[in-house]
Parts: C-alpha cells; sequence; structure tokens
C-alpha cells in the first residue's frame, strides 16, 4: 500500500433472505463489528463489511467467494459464525490473506479462531438462577436450525443449563424448555 494509507480489512458476516434482524443489524454481529471499527479506524485502517448469503449448500461451490477477495483487495479479513466455512478458510489460507475466524469451531485449522464458551455461559446462567433460589429454571431456546443449516450455539447453552440444574440435584423438566427465535 502506498505511504499513509492503512490496511483493508474485510469483515464477513452471514446474510439471510429471510428471517428477521438478520445480517448485520443482528445485535450481536453489530457490536462485534463497532468494536472492530473503532480499533481499525485508531490505527488509520479501514474495516469493510461484506455479506456473504447463506443458504442450503452454501461454501460448497466456488461462486461463493465473494469478487472482492477474488480481486485480492484485503489485506485481512474477519469472518463471522458460519459464513467460515473451511472452503473459504481454504481460500484466505492458499492466498495467504490473514484470517481471523469469530464464534465458528469448525473452521480450518490455518485460521485464527475466537469463540463464545456457550456450554459454559448456559450453566453460569442456570447457576446464577439457581443460587437465587429459584426452585425451577426455564430455557428459551433458540432455533435449532438457520436456514436449513444446523447450530450448536443454542443447544450447547441449553446443556449447560440441563448439566447446572442436575449437578444442583434438581430434577430436569423438558417441559420449561420454550423455543425462541433467535
Amino acid at each position: 500500500r502506498a505511504s499513509g494509507i492503512g490496511l483493508h480489512i474485510g469483515f464477513l458476516f452471514p446474510f439471510r433472505e429471510q428471517g428477521n434482524g438478520e445480517g448485520l443489524f443482528t445485535p450481536y454481529i453489530f457490536r462485534t463489528f463497532m468494536g472492530l471499527e473503532r480499533e481499525v479506524h485508531q490505527k488509520s485502517n479501514v474495516l469493510i463489511p461484506i455479506s456473504i448469503p447463506i443458504k442450503p449448500g452454501f461454501g460448497e461451490t466456488p461462486n461463493a467467494i465473494p469478487p472482492v477477495l477474488l480481486r485480492h483487495e484485503l489485506d485481512g479479513v474477519v469472518i463471522m459464525g458460519e459464513v467460515a466455512t473451511r472452503s473459504l478458510c481454504h481460500f484466505m489460507h492458499t492466498r495467504e490473506i490473514p484470517t481471523v475466524v469469530v464464534d465458528n469451531k469448525e473452521s480450518s485449522p490455518a485460521s485464527i479462531g475466537v469463540c463464545i464458551d456457550n456450554l459454559g455461559g448456559g450453566r453460569a446462567a442456570a447457576e446464577h438462577l439457581i443460587k437465587q433460589g429459584y426452585p425451577r429454571v426455564a430455557i428459551i431456546r433458540g432455533r435449532q436450525l438457520l436456514s436449513n443449516l444446523p447450530r450448536s450455539d443454542s443447544r450447547e447453552r441449553m446443556e449447560g443449563a440441563i448439566l447446572a440444574i442436575t449437578a444442583a440435584g434438581q430434577t430436569w423438566d423438558a417441559n420449561l424448555v420454550v423455543e425462541g427465535d433467535w
């Protein structure tokens, strides 16, 4: 890059044509983007949001690679969630584009990853309620599929809560699970 011009870092996030609150304006993705934007901007770099359409079979075809990546216009990428398919991570690795994957345990071993401890979070939340004296803990579980793709975050949080409930000597009641829309 020319003197005075910072790095161009791509921020790849999922976009779904169906559902509400999906894409960059999903609270989790938006807060992650804004936090990165503050850090990147302070160093005179540029964070470029790139939406990746998610549909069944995503990532298994060459046209799943965004054109901006094919033109080698980025100096690095941050990839959110299920967008980080093995084929996309492999593409970055073969082109030596530094890559950080956020919240996807299935990404390429060549990528650096940051994941949320969903099991620990579910356990901590249930333990807190039990310590507050609540005799029964209900769970609002998120969707099990997103765009027909399985997700593990909701399942792991529920498993963590069940572990805490049974460890406290309480009986787990599956009737206290409510399906949410997150």
